[in-house]
């Protein structure tokens, strides 16, 4: 199983001893060993068969939490916690386990977002048969890349926005520019074509009032 960081931790309903409380240590003196392997030979049927329930659901736990880290690389907090159960043959069997991630977004980067989301989504679901909190952790981070998309596009909307305000005012900082060239003949603030017309029209206006006039 996979948890948030900033989630409550899944206790299993199954009474279970914790890895260090209980555990078999390799500490233990041949008599124990000798006794323990005595207890063994001394089981009941059904004890065998729980040893054996016991055995194969310690290497799926592990199996499990093992491709919960492979996949979760840097954003996994450590390693897997598993909880313990003591068999019949007074072994120590992993019955449950979990694999603690970083979840929350990367500040003020939503590329780096993106990229964290889809890492959290294939880790969550890297098992080969996730539980129902590693379907959850998964359905969250797909709700995370949602988002990282979105503030992605908006963030290059506002860029293009910037760059087409720039260009504008660039444009109209031109057209004022020739707009204010001084006249070459006068030096006004007009251009030489407006002079020529300008100049045009003062003489019409000299003449004397017998000159004939030409309109269009």
């Amino acid at each position: 199983m996979i948890s948030a960081t900033n989630q409550q931790t899944y206790s299993p309903v199954t009474p279970a001893y914790h890895h260090g409380k209980e555990a078999t240590t390799s500490a233990q003196s041949a008599q124990e060993q000798d006794s323990l392997q005595s207890q063994s030979t001394e089981l009941s049927e059904e004890d065998q068969q729980r040893v054996r329930e016991l055995k194969a659901r310690d290497r799926e736990v592990r199996a499990h939490e093992q491709a919960h880290l492979s996949a979760a690389g840097g954003i996994a907090k450590g390693g897997a916690n598993y909880t313990f159960e003591r068999g019949p043959d007074q072994q120590m069997y992993a019955v449950g386990g979990e694999v603690q991630i970083d979840t929350s977004a990367v500040a003020d980067n939503p590329v780096a977002t993106l990229r964290k989301a889809q890492i959290i989504r294939r880790a969550a679901l890297a098992p080969a048969n996730p539980s129902s909190q590693d379907r959850s952790v998964a359905a969250e981070a797909t709700q995370m890349a949602s988002q990282a998309q979105a503030d992605i596009a908006a963030k290059r909307s506002e860029e293009e926005a910037g760059e087409t305000s720039n260009e504008t005012d660039a444009e109209v900082s031109k057209n004022t520019t020739k707009t204010a060239t001084s006249c070459a003949a006068c030096g006004d603030a007009h251009s030489s074509a407006a002079h020529d017309g300008m100049s045009a029209y003062a003489a019409t206006q000299s003449l004397p009032s017998d000159t004939p006039r030409v309109t269009a």
